[in-house]
């Protein structure tokens, strides 16, 4: 038999294994319940993002574009800094654009009148918007200068001739041929910047990822009206088109039938007709003069697509009333893009005491017609 220090010893050992167990199971419960905790507040963060997504999600009271001034303002270390008063600094956040209204706006959005806040919120819902742009039309060359210079055909003269000598002429070789002419101009362009701002309270800012949101939104599609404007400006100015008067007689139909066969003759192949959406539909509404007196441009009760003599007709406010343009965007010019549509925002003046932010929109960028020709632009006869 054991004596009794043996057996004491065994008692000790095992007491001590029994402790060694017991301490690396609280500890594994205690991981356990870190890992509980941890997921927890993960699940927390998640539900708290997608309640920020749902609110921004159209149809939902939000706006499109959340992921452009919204996002980049809740990520953005400039944006922290102006949130916490640590940061003076202004910064910019790169945004497409694709290209926004070119005044200022200088009123200052706070929730002075009402919180911007849950509270059974609805959401901001922000002005009707152009959906279609001449901007996406033209074809496009981003450059790194400021000004651009470039060099297009002027005049050519072809005399081009079957190499022939005598009277009556004979077919001969060693004969002289034929010369034609061909000359040249520089054409230097200014790339002017389009630009408008806004101001906002840093507390209507953090309280609404919407607003943030429509204030980036709306900024944007600012610039692009203004770019629309600036394009047709450049279309209808200076001698960059191929003047079109109406022919006595001939309805609006007619008339865009002329300018289209005008500029085939030029050896152009117009791919767009520009017009108001009210001169649009007085072309619409023409009737034909005998038989019925039926609508020429489609039935009233079917969908009728927006076509003249198999060219795309577009219409945009961009265009005046009473005035069209048919183009060959694929050769008429280029538009040169030095900086697409980027958000700036810091302080200006007062800002920081006031705890504003001032928010701006700006491109850089101009249209150059290279083959006047290829345009025609000119009245409608409605």
């Amino acid at each position: 038999m054991p004596d009794l220090s043996e057996l004491q010893a065994a008692i000790e050992a095992h007491a001590a294994a029994t402790q060694a167990t017991v301490t690396k199971q609280a500890a594994t419960i205690e991981t356990l319940r870190d890992e509980l905790k941890a997921t927890a507040a993960n699940l927390l963060e998640v539900e708290q993002k997608m309640a920020d997504r749902i609110t921004t999600m159209p149809g939902l009271g939000g706006v499109d574009g959340a992921s452009a001034l919204a996002e980049a303002l809740l990520k953005n270390d400039l944006v922290q800094g102006v949130a916490a008063k640590s940061n003076r600094a202004g910064g910019a956040i790169q945004v497409k654009t694709a290209d926004l209204l070119g005044l200022e706006q200088k009123s200052t959005t706070t929730q002075n009148d009402a919180p911007l806040g849950p509270r059974g919120f609805a959401g901001i819902y922000a002005g009707l918007e152009r959906r279609r742009f001449i901007f996406d039309l033209v074809h496009k060359i981003p450059t790194t200068a400021g000004t651009v210079d470039t060099v297009r055909e002027l005049t050519f003269v072809n005399n081009a001739a079957t190499q022939a000598a005598g009277s009556p002429l004979v077919f001969t070789e060693g004969a002289a041929k034929a010369e034609s002419d061909i000359t040249f101009e520089s054409v230097s362009l200014r790339l002017g910047t389009t630009a408008h701002f806004l101001k906002a309270s840093n507390q209507a800012l953090a309280d609404s990822a919407q607003l943030r949101a429509l204030l980036d939104r709306r900024l944007r599609y600012g610039l692009l009206i203004k770019t629309d404007a600036n394009i047709v400006s450049t279309i209808t100015t200076s001698g960059n088109f191929t003047a079109f008067t109406p022919t006595s007689g001939d309805d609006a139909i007619a008339s865009v039938n002329r300018a289209i066969a005008a500029a085939e003759v030029l050896e152009s192949q117009p791919s767009v007709i520009l017009m108001s959406p009210v001169s649009w539909r007085q072309i619409q509404r023409i009737r034909a003069v005998a038989g019925d007196g039926q609508h020429i441009v489609g039935h009233p009760q079917q969908v009728t697509g927006e076509m003249l003599w198999g060219v795309p007709v577009m219409p945009t406010n961009a265009v005046a009333v009473g005035k069209f343009i048919v183009a060959d965007f694929m050769t008429a010019g280029e538009y040169f893009l030095r900086q697409d549509s980027v958000i700036d925002f810091g302080f200006v003046n007062d800002d920081f005491t006031k705890n504003l932010v001032t928010i701006r929109g700006e491109n850089r960028g101009a249209y150059q017609v290279i083959r006047a020709v290829a345009i025609q632009y000119g009245d409608l006869t409605l």
